[in-house]
C-alpha cells in the first residue's frame, strides 16, 4: 500500500513527502518552478545546466530526450540500479512553462509496469537541490 503523502515547500521546492525528521526526508517528488523558457534551445540549455550540477544524488543525471513536440527536456540516471525483477531510476522532467520535477520510478521488468518510487534526501541535498534547480532566467533582449 502506497504511503499518503503531503505537499510542503521548503528550499524554494515543492515536495511530495512521505515522511521526516529532522535530517532528512522521504519524498516522492521535488517540483521547482522556474521562469517559462523563450525557445527549445533555452530549454535544452536548462536541462545540460541541471545535468552538470546535480552531481550528488545517488546516480549522476544525463540528458535522454529533447522532445520538440511537447517541449520538454527528460533527464535520467546515468547508470540506473537494477536487480533480476527491477530498474530503478531519477527522472527528471524540464518543462517549457518553467517546471522541473525530479522523481524515482522503478519499472518492473516482468509486467513492463513503472511506479514512483519514495527516495531519501537529506536537508543539504535538498539546499541544494533548490539552488540547481532553479536556473537563472535569460536577460531579454532590449528593443
Amino acid at each position: 500500500m502506497t504511503k499518503p503523502t503531503k505537499t510542503q515547500k521548503s528550499y524554494d521546492l515543492e515536495l511530495e513527502e512521505v515522511e521526516g525528521d529532522r535530517l532528512s526526508r522521504k519524498v516522492r517528488k521535488v517540483t521547482a518552478h522556474n521562469a517559462p523558457t523563450q525557445s527549445i534551445d533555452e530549454l535544452a540549455e536548462r536541462g545540460k545546466h541541471i545535468a552538470d550540477k546535480v552531481t550528488y544524488l545517488d546516480e549522476d543525471l544525463r540528458v535522454v530526450e529533447t522532445d520538440d513536440a511537447n517541449e520538454v527536456v527528460i533527464l535520467r540516471s546515468d547508470e540506473p540500479q537494477h536487480d533480476d525483477t527491477t530498474v530503478e531510476y531519477y527522472e527528471c522532467q524540464v518543462k517549457s512553462d518553467g517546471t522541473t520535477e525530479l522523481e524515482r520510478i522503478r519499472y518492473h521488468k516482468d509486467s513492463t509496469t513503472k511506479e514512483n518510487a519514495d527516495f531519501v534526501v537529506t536537508e543539504k541535498t535538498l539546499e541544494r537541490l533548490g539552488r540547481d534547480l532553479h536556473t537563472p532566467a535569460k536577460e531579454q533582449p532590449k528593443p
